[in-house]
């Protein structure tokens, strides 16, 4: 199933189901629609530098002074390493310690309970990423 099928499912299953929220429910999500919108960062993804280079993660991050990019959990690249921008990468590919430090620096109580959906997401995702895989190899008859 591709991303936007997904994506236009969980879009007509929210639908119906605000259609049914209570007006403070409906407040509750719009609250919190409203956070993350006010957050919603920039992810930068340094392309390998060499072919020991592991760090597929996605990173929060910014340009300091030298030009040097600085990520969230404290990582360094040089100003002239190739990086891909995106909006919002998929959970599972986030490093968890950006997302975290960046939920943390926040001022709303909402953020711990935002980053902490997040994870659960992320965890979701690799759970059944491996539940395919799994399925799959069976499916084949692969030994493993």
């Amino acid at each position: 199933m591709t991303d936007d099928t997904q994506r236009r499912g969980l879009i007509a299953d929210l639908t119906r189901r605000l259609a049914l929220a209570s007006h403070d429910e409906l407040r509750v999500v719009d609250r919190v629609l409203q956070r993350l919108e006010q957050l919603r960062f920039t992810w930068l993804r340094r392309g390998p530098t060499s072919p020991n280079d592991i760090d597929t993660r996605w990173h929060l991050s910014a340009r300091v002074a030298n030009g040097a990019i600085v990520t969230r959990c404290h990582g360094r690249w040089a100003e002239h390493d190739m990086v891909t921008c995106v909006d919002s990468p998929p959970v599972t590919e986030r490093c968890l310690a950006c997302q975290r430090a960046a939920w943390s620096d926040s001022a709303s109580d909402l953020d711990p309970l935002i980053a902490a959906v997040l994870e659960q997401l992320a965890a979701d995702d690799l759970a059944t990423a491996n539940l395919r895989d799994a399925a799959r190899a069976e499916m084949l008859g692969e030994d493993g």
